[in-house]
């Protein structure tokens, strides 16, 4: 016999049964219970729910925001939510070729003893990922009284902890991890992820604050991909030829390397830079310009999208005698 929705109408309850089998599998993937997982409109969704919830929690119980630690430059969205809910930013700069200075970032924290701390690895835009040892020592620092954001949203293409194992590692922990179905298995237009959570208590405190329902053809097609390594080592493997293609560049200009979606390009100066995207622009190629997300106005973010379009790209580049 047919289900016969009284409760909600419409067609809401094949949405709540799709978001229910999605949300299983997703709990079987990282083996942990259905209810710590969060389903969300990508890892953007998740950063407005995460960082709003907690922003109003401390508010109501503290008379204040939160305070974060991040390095930077990190993800522009992020930074634009921390900002939205008056966050007090602790900042740590990377250096000039976009390394972490890991012993000042771990001195910071000490010294400064932030509620909250944001790893966004790999990193958005600089494509710098946190080492498992790196990451290990900041989680066994940071989990002892901060409560820990991941965003595991880009792809690494190099081997590195599972998000299931952290989460079995920290249990009980003040651990979010974001991952989302647009970079790893290729679902960007469908707006699609989830946070998970090491512990009932967070997963608790955030879940009244999602929306009710997702996209059914969305959460259909990340069912169909959740386990599809193939198309997960097709899209790293893309990545690595992108990062290969780069080392044809001109030699006036410099990739800083990277082990991700993005890496940045640094022009010898910004006005050579604006050019340059302008004409690129022209030709239909489309880049992140530095100014906006917290690079140096010579450089650009780009996107590796493998070696026919970074191919592309540079031919472009050359021609423009930059």
């Amino acid at each position: 016999m047919k289900a016969l929705d009284l409760k909600h109408g419409e067609t809401y309850l094949e949405v709540l049964n799709v978001q229910d089998k999605l949300e299983k599998a997703i709990s079987l993937k990282h083996r942990v219970s259905k209810s710590r997982v969060l389903l969300n409109n990508g890892s953007n969704g998740s950063l407005v729910t995460v960082f709003s919830a907690y922003a109003h929690k401390f508010l109501k119980e503290r008379g204040r925001v939160p305070t974060i630690l991040l390095d930077v430059p990190n993800y522009f969205r992020t930074l634009h939510v921390l900002n939205q809910w008056g966050y007090q930013k602790i900042v740590v700069k990377r250096e000039e070729n976009f390394n972490l200075n890991m012993q000042q970032y771990l001195e910071t924290y000490i010294k400064k003893k932030p509620d909250m701390v944001i790893i966004t690895t790999p990193n958005n835009p600089t494509g710098r990922a946190f080492t498992d040892e790196e990451l290990t020592k900041c989680l066994n620092l940071f989990l002892k009284k901060s409560i820990v954001v991941i965003d595991r949203t880009l792809i690494n293409i190099n081997k590195a902890v599972s998000t299931t194992e952290l989460l079995q590692r920290y249990a009980g922990k003040n651990l979010i991890i974001l991952e989302s179905f647009s970079k790893q298995k290729s679902l960007a237009d469908e707006r699609i992820g989830y946070a998970v959570t090491a512990s009932k208590e967070i997963a608790d405190f955030i879940k009244p604050k999602l929306t009710l329902g997702y996209n059914v053809h969305a959460m259909k097609l990340a069912l169909e991909r959740i386990n599809d390594e193939g198309l997960l080592e097709r899209n790293r493997q893309r990545l690595v030829e992108s990062i290969v293609e780069l080392k044809f560049l001109p030699k006036n200009l410099h990739f800083f390397g990277s082990v991700s979606n993005y890496g940045i390009i640094a022009f010898p100066n910004g006005g050579y830079a604006e050019t340059a995207m302008e004409r690129l622009k022209k030709k239909g190629i489309y880049v992140m310009p530095g100014k906006g997300i917290g690079l140096r106005g010579n450089m650009i973010r780009i996107h590796m999208s493998g070696r026919n379009a970074i191919g592309r790209l540079i031919r472009e580049i050359k021609r423009m005698k930059c």
